[in-house]
């Protein structure tokens, strides 16, 4: 029995070893090289020698019988149409709709879409 416990006693002296050195930091990385041009360049419209108005000039269209080309003609009527009626004609909830006035049909198709409350309603013409 007393062999057992010296082997036991010797297993735990053997296991305790010196501390670990601190683990050693991965060096910082460099931080990323960027060329002179693309550094003091701005990326804008009149960078890339295109001007606002050229690029309103150039506006895309909507694809015919689209629901964007459905809208547009909606709200080249005379009266223009309600927000309403815009989701009955697309099947679009009213944030899609408000989405699609202010995102694409302004910034994108470039159109000038007036917007104003009528009995109530929300109204967009061209």
């Amino acid at each position: 029995m007393a062999t057992k416990t010296t082997t036991t006693a010797a297993k735990k002296t053997a296991t305790k070893a010196a501390p670990k050195a601190p683990a050693k930091k991965a060096p910082a990385k460099a931080p990323r090289a960027t060329s002179a041009k693309a550094a003091t360049k701005p990326h804008t419209a009149a960078t890339k020698g295109t001007t606002k108005a050229a690029a309103e000039a150039n506006a895309r269209a909507p694809r015919e019988n689209s629901a964007q080309a459905r809208v547009v003609e909606m709200l080249k009527a005379p009266g223009g149409a309600t927000l309403d009626a815009i989701m009955a004609a697309t099947g679009w909830q009213a944030h899609t709709v408000r989405g699609f006035i202010s995102g694409t049909a302004k910034k994108k198709l470039g159109l000038a879409i007036e917007s104003e409350r009528v009995d109530g309603k929300r109204t967009y013409r061209l």
